[in-house]
């Protein structure tokens, strides 16, 4: 019992200890490109000393990285556990989907998303996840050939990432992103002449 509220307390404060670093560099970030961000500039932000960074991080680069893995895998397990909810109610409807996962409020991953330029690493592996979902439920849902499943798929994805990135920019409450899924599930349903 008291090893494990030692493991807690500890895993509270490296928990912690992380996240002030991590806030430290977003913050630098949004002044300066990563190249000229260094470990005393963090620490110095984050009121930590430099032997505490290197506990966790070799540097500012590893720590951009095991951010943007951290946001990457987040991103994915959400997306598949809304696929199996779409699965489940046999609503396949995919536009919206992509948004249905967006913490509006985490300054973090909406940095990653609209100012870094390796974002498109984590768009990429969200894409592998969701595609053959997508693809496969548009000709069942919809009875599209494969191709025009894959063409639809282009367009709605390269188009629900640009609103993403939009309402992200414009610091969307949740309230503004759930209007704005349905607006696209609207165009989804029946078209934009409706």
């Amino acid at each position: 019992m008291q090893k494990e509220l030692v493991t807690k307390k500890i895993d509270r404060r490296t928990t912690y200890t992380q996240s002030i670093i991590k806030k430290a560099l977003i913050q630098m970030l949004h002044e300066m490109p990563i190249e000229k961000i260094t470990v005393a500039g963090i620490c110095r932000i984050a009121e930590i000393n430099r032997g505490t960074f290197y506990i966790h991080y070799q540097n500012p680069y590893d720590l951009l990285k095991k951010m943007e893995e951290e946001y990457a895998a987040k991103m994915v397990e959400d997306i598949r556990q809304l696929i199996q909810l779409m699965m489940a109610k046999k609503d396949y409807r995919p536009l919206g989907m992509s948004m249905h996962h967006i913490n509006v409020t985490d300054d973090i991953h909406r940095f990653l998303l609209t100012h870094n330029p390796s974002s498109s690493n984590i768009m990429q592996q969200m894409r592998r996840e969701v595609e053959p979902f997508v693809k496969a439920n548009m000709m069942e849902y919809y009875g599209f050939s494969e191709e025009k499943a894959q063409i639809a798929f282009e367009l709605l994805y390269a188009g629900s990432q640009a609103v993403d990135i939009y309402l992200l920019k414009k610091n969307a409450s949740p309230g503004e992103v759930d209007r704005m899924i349905a607006i696209m599930d609207d165009i989804i349903e029946n078209g934009l002449g409706k």
